[in-house]
This record gives structure tokens, C-alpha cells and sequence, in this order.
């Protein structure tokens, strides 16, 4: 039985089969690589495309784009792409967008003029360590469930039972302070909010 599927593999149509997969999981890696698809080098409106990346926080990506758009033997135009990148760069490196953004977990300020970036430092800061905050607490909140269900278990022995009882406090006592951390950066986070309300 080996010895027939060794010889299978080894025909013409067992190699050329094989290449024409290889060769099409190899484009979709490449596709799925590619900032922009050949419909989207075509049609592209470079100056919106720019302030788009920017907008969403994005480093800088004609570098992605002109690889993207040569591999079709298609143009780009940086001019226009910088042009509208500067454009949504001015909208998004705002404070109350930093502040925001860095709630969510993004909030990059790296890619923003580096005479605003001091200004926007606080609300970057302020906006992850709650982001984080959160985050911790949201896992270990998970974790308490999943010793809960553990518990439950009809299966469970009870020696750990005990040892998840004890490991249930230990967990809730780590919940009790990650809730003052969250509240902690929650008050940060208004406070940063009234100071833009104000101005």
C-alpha cells in the first residue's frame, strides 16, 4: 500500500496538481498581503486615501501602497496621498481623539508632529491605563467564572475542590483591587475630559 502511494506521488498529474495548489495558496498569501487589491489601485482617490490611513491612526503606508499597486504595473501618486495624510493627521491627533482611541486600546501618538505629541502624551497615557485596567479586571473576572464552573462539576474531586475554593479567594481579592484601579483611571480619564469640556 505504501509502496503505491510513493509511486502516485510521483506521476506527472500527482506533481502538477500539487503545483497548481501551491501556486494558489501562494497568490492568496500575497492577496491577503497586499494593502490594496488591483480594482482599488485602479480607482483610487490617493488624496482620500491618505487622510483615511490617518484618520484611523495608521503610520504612514504609501510604501504598502506603491508595493501593492507596482506588483499590478499600476501608478500611485504620494504627492496626493501626503497631502491628504497631513489632512487627517490634523483630526486625529486631537486630545479628546487620543484620549479616546487609547480607551479602545489604539491611541497612538508616534505618528502625530512631534510638537504636539507632549501635549497628547497624558491622554494616550490616561486612555491605556484604563484600557488596561479594565482588561486585567475583565480577565480575571473570566477566570473566577471558570473556576465557578469547575466547581460545579459533578466530576470534581474534592481536594480541588478545596484548592479551587482557595484559589476563587485569592482571585477575589485581586478582583477587589483591580476594581480600585479602574476606578482610579476612570477618575483620571473624567478629569481629562472636563479640562477639554472647559477649553
Amino acid at each position: 500500500m505504501n509502496g503505491h502511494f510513493s509511486s502516485a506521488q510521483s506521476t506527472p498529474l500527482f506533481t502538477q496538481g500539487r503545483s497548481l495548489l501551491l501556486g494558489a495558496l501562494c497568490l492568496v498569501v500575497l492577496n491577503g498581503c497586499a494593502s490594496l487589491t488591483l480594482e482599488e489601485c485602479r480607482t483610487a482617490d490617493w488624496r482620500a486615501l491618505g487622510e483615511r490611513d490617518a484618520s484611523r491612526g495608521s503610520p504612514d503606508r504609501i510604501a504598502e501602497h506603491l508595493k501593492s499597486c507596482q506588483s499590478h504595473g499600476l501608478p500611485v501618486n504620494v504627492a496626493l496621498y501626503r497631502q491628504g495624510y497631513q489632512t487627517g493627521l490634523k483630526g486625529y491627533c486631537t486630545k479628546s481623539r487620543i484620549l479616546s482611541e487609547s480607551i479602545d486600546g489604539r491611541g497612538e501618538i508616534s505618528q502625530c508632529p512631534s510638537a504636539l505629541q507632549p501635549a497628547l502624551q497624558p491622554y494616550r497615557d490616561a486612555g491605556r491605563t484604563l484600557y488596561r485596567a479594565q482588561s486585567a479586571l475583565e480577565e480575571l473576572d473570566n477566570k473566577q467564572q471558570s473556576l465557578s464552573l469547575e466547581l460545579e462539576k459533578k466530576d470534581t474531586t474534592e481536594s480541588r475542590r478545596r484548592e479551587i475554593r482557595r484559589e476563587m479567594r485569592q482571585n477575589d481579592d485581586r478582583m477587589g483591587y483591580q476594581r480600585e484601579q479602574v476606578l482610579i483611571a476612570n477618575d483620571m480619564v473624567n478629569r481629562l475630559r472636563l479640562t477639554l469640556a472647559y477649553f
